[in-house]
């Protein structure tokens, strides 16, 4: 699947999620006791791939050092809570086409504003687990996902009362899990299993939209 057609279903995708009441809960409830006010953030953005990463053993038995040269696109949706004028924490769910795979990641999001302000610099947080594959190519066999960090600093912009533009820059991890066999030019000798984690590092870019 080329990367074009991938983040056309992963940008319908996101405005089904959107649709969804449940997931566009904003705004706030009260009582003579109790006060709760609800977040939803839609995001947009594009990571490159940084570093180099190893590939599985060849057959002559060593191992070559590659270059990352994925690049991740990424729409997510995340609803939450916010404590405070400055502090929110929500869960997000997305989906995240690359070169060479196609991940959906579920995570916990917290962000902070670094200014009771509205329009203010902020900083972000996210850890979650990444479901989906990584395709096999010549250097490595297919994987699947697994562990993901995201952590980034932004601006918010004001644009009425309860819509904030946000542009964030970000470095995320994820790790991508896999395995393949080493096998012997001996007949009488079984194939080893090899199971690894390959770890992604990526910096990049993006916007948002934070109703509240």
């Amino acid at each position: 699947m080329s990367v074009h057609k991938s983040f056309l279903l992963v940008f319908i995708f996101l405005m089904i999620i959107l649709q969804i009441p449940g997931l566009r809960v904003s705004g706030q409830a009260t009582d003579s006791t109790l006060s709760i006010r609800f977040f939803t953030k839609a995001e947009v953005g594009v990571g490159i791939g940084l570093g180099y990463f190893k590939t599985d053993i060849t057959s002559k038995g060593y191992q070559l050092k590659i270059r990352n040269d994925e690049i991740q696109y990424s729409v997510t949706s995340i609803n939450g809570i916010l404590f405070s004028e400055r502090t929110g924490l929500g869960i997000g769910v997305g989906a995240e086409p690359w070169k060479d795979a196609i991940l959906f990641p579920v995570f916990l999001h917290l962000f902070y504003d670094l200014a009771p302000k509205e329009n203010t610099f902020y900083g972000a947080i996210s850890a979650g687990y990444s479901f989906g594959k990584r395709y096999s190519t010549i250097h490595y066999e297919s994987g699947t996902g697994g562990f993901m960090f995201k952590i980034g600093i932004g601006y918010k912009s004001n644009i009425s009362k309860r819509i904030k533009f946000e542009y964030e820059v970000f470095y995320n991890y994820q790790a991508v899990r896999s395995k393949y066999y080493i096998h012997s030019d001996s007949a009488n000798v079984i194939p080893a299993e090899v199971n690894y984690t390959v770890p992604y590092h990526f910096a990049g870019f993006k916007l948002g939209i934070n109703f509240h």
